[in-house]
């Protein structure tokens, strides 16, 4: 074969330039394919690497306007949102921050995510807040019970008295 210089002394540009477009469409056409069995394998962010969110992006690179990477990358963020959701009602909360924190790093300034953040906060502080009533409730229970305890023995004794007399 020539070498290279040769090539490109005798091939014309516009040929060269399709062929290199071909190859690029060929690039972004197999990562699409790798993506896609990548989420249908539920590997959404794992491994590092070699997983759907990192091959979706790696075609947006090659073509900033690709609609199927987009909505690819849109289908992850929702799936992590739809587990976080799931776990808050739950009461899962830490499961649930860690799906809430993935899928806004995928999507920072998506409206779900920080709905649901707000969402994850007000629960904890309600939670958080039934908690201390329980423990204050069983505190006085224990305090009641401990009173009626006191009492009980106190009529023992009433009684003693006054079969004594």
């Amino acid at each position: 074969p020539p070498p290279p210089v040769f090539f490109f002394k005798t091939t014309p540009a516009s040929a060269l330039l399709r062929s290199l477009v071909g190859s690029e469409r060929c690039i972004r056409d197999r990562l699409l394919t790798r993506a896609s069995n990548a989420f249908e394998n539920n590997q959404f962010v794992e491994p590092q690497g070699d997983n759907a969110l990192t091959l979706y992006r790696a075609v947006l690179n090659l073509d900033p306007n690709n609609q199927r990477a987009r909505n690819g990358i849109g289908s992850i963020s929702e799936h992590f949102l739809r587990q976080a959701r799931r776990e808050l009602a739950a009461g899962e909360y830490g499961i649930a921050e860690q799906n809430l924190r993935i899928a806004a790093a995928i999507e920072p300034q998506n409206q779900t995510v920080l709905q649901l953040q707000q969402q994850l906060q007000e629960r904890r502080q309600l939670a958080e807040k039934q908690q201390r009533l329980q423990a204050e409730a069983a505190a006085k229970k224990a305090e009641a019970d401990n009173l009626a305890s006191q009492q009980e023995m106190l009529n023992l004794q009433m009684k003693k008295l006054q079969e004594g007399l």
